[in-house]
């Protein structure tokens, strides 16, 4: 229904399983008829990190409840397929976080009686319970998930709570990501430039500060409908802002920029007054 919505053009997100096709109905055709290339992309290594990953914080307890679980199946194998993020913290893989909770809740409680099944078999006289009481393996699933959670939040979380965030060497430290950067600093003089009537393409972390203009662009090389799904900005463009030292940049130069390399006549590179943080380009 949503391609009806938009006057026929493709999803957005069919990008995203460009293995597969160019259109949704590609991408679904050969998912269907093609297995050796859908169980390839599955059955990978990654897939199997993405499944530890979403297990490991609950201690694999959730894979007690397989029904339950199963319910984030389809999403899983859809994340796992996708192109675009493979990193289970990324905001794509939200929705599986509370089917693993879901299954962890119910398989916490099945533990004990998992642990006596498994000992039935291992031993001449079954065990069994003579009372409701928790028996030491519930209590030991019990402990088993908050050690899991805390462990992994320890080395694996970008949080308060992981080591990485108060690791003053890592790219995802709190020093690198919150705290104050001499680009703050910079940034004012590139916002006196740019008149809040024009229109503004720029990249990831000063993006945001220009969503008051007339208007306000990703900057990237994620292809769009509004450029004709071509890696440049769209028509319209008066402004180009580039962070040279965000960490997703992989522009430090004016000489890399695609604009200044491709229509250097349509383009004007303005004064650079921020010790290289910035490059502003301004359309002729």
């Amino acid at each position: 229904m949503i391609p009806w919505f938009r006057g026929g053009a493709e999803l957005h997100y069919v990008r995203y399983f460009s293995k597969f096709g160019d259109t949704m109905g590609e991408v679904v055709w050969n998912m269907l008829t093609n297995p050796s290339l859908l169980f390839g992309e599955l059955l990978t290594t990654k897939t199997t990190l993405y499944a530890l990953s979403m297990l490991a914080p609950v201690g694999f307890l959730a894979l007690l409840s397989p029904g339950r679980l199963a319910v984030g199946l389809p999403l899983f194998g859809i994340l796992c397929l996708n192109e675009l993020a493979a990193d289970p913290r990324h905001h794509f893989h939200a929705p599986l976080v509370p089917v693993v909770f879901w299954a962890t809740s119910i398989g916490v409680s099945r533990a004990g009686k998992v642990f006596d099944t498994l000992c039935s078999r291992f031993t001449v006289s079954s065990p069994h319970r003579v009372t409701s009481s928790p028996t030491p393996a519930d209590s030991f699933a019990r402990q088993f998930v908050w050690a899991s959670s805390l462990t992994t939040a320890l080395f694996l979380s970008m949080s308060p709570a992981g080591i990485t965030f108060w690791d003053a060497g890592s790219s995802l430290s709190l020093w690198r990501l919150y705290a104050h950067d001499p680009r703050a600093d910079q940034f004012p003089k590139v916002l006196a430039k740019i008149p809040r009537e024009s229109r503004v393409a720029s990249t990831d972390f000063v993006h945001p500060r220009f969503t008051h203009h007339e208007r306000s662009y990703d900057y990237s090389h994620y292809r769009r409908r509004i450029a004709g799904y071509e890696d440049r900005v769209p028509d319209d463009t008066d402004f180009i802002v580039i962070d040279t030292r965000h960490p997703y940049s992989d522009i430090k130069s004016p000489s890399q920029a695609r604009e200044l390399q491709t229509e250097p006549d349509r383009w004007e590179l303005l004064p650079d007054d921020t010790d290289g943080d910035f490059i502003v380009l301004r359309r002729k």
